[in-house]
């Protein structure tokens, strides 16, 4: 889910099943990239493991002001609008 508002943008994203410690949140070149994965243990390990990756073109427009946080399967992702361009892994809080 998206929004785009006049000074920045607002992303969630719905991870269901996948810890903070599995996810990880890339920006470079305008596409904000998330990734993540399900880790069961067990006799689940093999049947219910997921994994899930999605590319979100942002622009180029934003600053190194990207927070992210996780909570219950949820990731919360703020983007600061401006005129300059980032590459850089993003830590989630």
């Amino acid at each position: 889910y998206r929004k785009n508002m006049n000074d920045k943008i607002l992303l969630i994203c719905e991870l269901p099943g996948v810890s903070k410690n599995n996810c990880t949140l890339h920006f470079s070149n305008g596409i904000l990239r998330v990734s993540g994965s399900t880790n069961h243990n067990g006799e689940w390990e093999n049947i219910s493991d997921k994994k899930y990756y999605k590319e979100i073109n942002i622009g180029g427009n934003i600053t190194e002001n990207i927070e992210a946080s996780f909570e219950n399967g949820l990731l919360k992702i703020t983007i600061l609008k401006n005129d300059l361009n980032i590459d850089s892994n993003i830590e989630i809080n």
